[in-house]
């Protein structure tokens, strides 16, 4: 697959020099992809091209203190609704009119999020491995994550959690090189991150979420309860649950399956 017609870039977000990626063309419908915890802008590199080779003007950006962007002068960002806000003014800043928007565990919180505040000025909503209320670590593992001392080798842990939360599936190549960028992840950001997920919790605001939504669910995620899953998608007004068979909590990296849905769900929500 090839990443022709991907440009690169910086904007200054909340003070924050934020990197973003960028690919299709200007008057393409416009959809901003989110990442997992930890994480950066890389785990939609095998999605990005697709959508802008289909006439999609899309964009992925690095959330503060990941990847490539600078670390919110406020400290790492550790509630889900300020990571959302964050992203908003993000696709304000680079022009972004009613788009999709997608995101992946905390980036699929993260988009709930948006739709619970924004559905108006947006086309859709295609999360992935997200739900309405995530509660799912025990905060003794939060509490040991927090410092070096309480959860040495960090780096280790997150290569292999990264390796073996995905399916069987799974394109065997891109599990190995998820794993390894995946072991960059800065400890003091992904306890944030995790901390966030945790907290978040749109129930109340479930109705508000009136844009369509296509949901998607590995069937060998375990960082996310099925119970989660069903009770979010019975709450929202519109949205249709695909539920993905041997793929684990990386969909967008698993399986070329993901784009060919992603891409229908877009050509249906533009109709509308």
């Amino acid at each position: 697959m090839a990443d022709d017609g991907i440009t690169a870039g910086y904007v200054a977000i909340d003070g924050v020099r934020t990197f973003y990626e960028e690919t299709g063309p200007d008057d393409g419908e416009d959809v901003v992809l989110v990442h997992t915890a930890g994480a950066d802008s890389l785990e939609w590199r095998y999605v990005l091209p697709e959508l802008g080779a289909n006439g999609y003007h899309a964009y992925t950006l690095d959330l503060p203190g990941h990847g490539k962007s600078l670390p919110h002068p406020d400290g790492h960002l550790a509630n889900m609704h300020a990571i959302a806000e964050f992203v908003w003014s993000f696709a304000d800043a680079v022009g972004v009119d009613a788009p999709v928007v997608a995101g992946c565990s905390i980036g699929g919180d993260v988009v709930l999020d948006l739709a619970a505040h924004h559905a108006d000025s947006l086309t859709g909503v295609v999360c992935l491995e997200g739900a309405l209320r995530t509660p799912t670590y025990p905060e003794g593992f939060l509490a040991m994550m927090e410092t070096a001392s309480g959860m040495p080798a960090f780096e280790r842990f997150y290569h292999h959690a990264s390796i073996h939360c995905h399916g069987e599936d799974a394109i065997r190549e891109r599990v190995e090189e998820h794993a390894f960028f995946h072991q960059h992840a800065i400890q003091e950001v992904t306890h944030a991150d995790l901390t966030a997920w945790n907290k978040h919790d749109v129930r109340e605001r479930a109705d508000e979420i009136t844009c369509p939504v296509l949901y998607v669910y590995g069937e060998y995620d375990y960082f996310l309860p099925r119970e989660y899953v069903e009770e979010t998608a019975d709450a929202l007004p519109s949205c249709q649950l695909l539920t993905m068979e041997g793929i684990g909590h990386y969909p967008m990296l698993e399986s070329d399956q993901f784009v060919d849905e992603m891409l229908s769900f877009l050509e249906q929500s533009s109709d509308r």
